[in-house]
């Protein structure tokens, strides 16, 4: 099969530098795989974080607004179209609640297409229920 010992050699030696650049292929796709993963890891670990603490300091003002509407009801309790409107911004803030509450559910992260080809994070699909 082979003509001389040299030929034996090389044909070895090729055969050894590809099994080596196919176990390097493997070897960094999987790394690759592996620092992906990661990232997404952090990726999701910032957003929780973030997430939690925006909700903290959002819900503190809404305790505010929530406490203030409750006492203007009550200083203009004879007002009836002004007793409207604070109920209705007390319900807005409600709302914003609700929100701050699926925001400390995030348990993974999708996104979604937002104005200007932008991506924002999908509430509804991000968190746990």
């Amino acid at each position: 099969m082979f003509k001389s010992n040299l030929t034996f050699y090389v044909f070895i030696g090729l055969n050894f530098i590809a099994l080596i650049l196919f176990i390097s292929y493997i070897f960094s796709r999987d790394i690759n795989k592996l620092i992906q993963s990661e990232i997404e890891n952090a990726n999701l670990r910032a957003i929780i974080e973030l997430a939690g603490t925006d909700a903290n300091e959002i819900r503190q003002l809404l305790t505010g607004i929530i406490g203030v509407c409750e006492l203007l009801k009550y200083r203009y309790k004879n007002e009836f179209s002004l007793q409207n409107d604070i109920e209705k911004i007390k319900t807005q803030s409600l709302k914003i609640n609700e929100i701050i509450e699926k925001m400390l559910k995030i348990t993974n992260y999708k996104t979604k297409n937002y104005l200007n080809k932008k991506k924002i994070i999908d509430l509804e699909a991000s968190t746990s229920n």
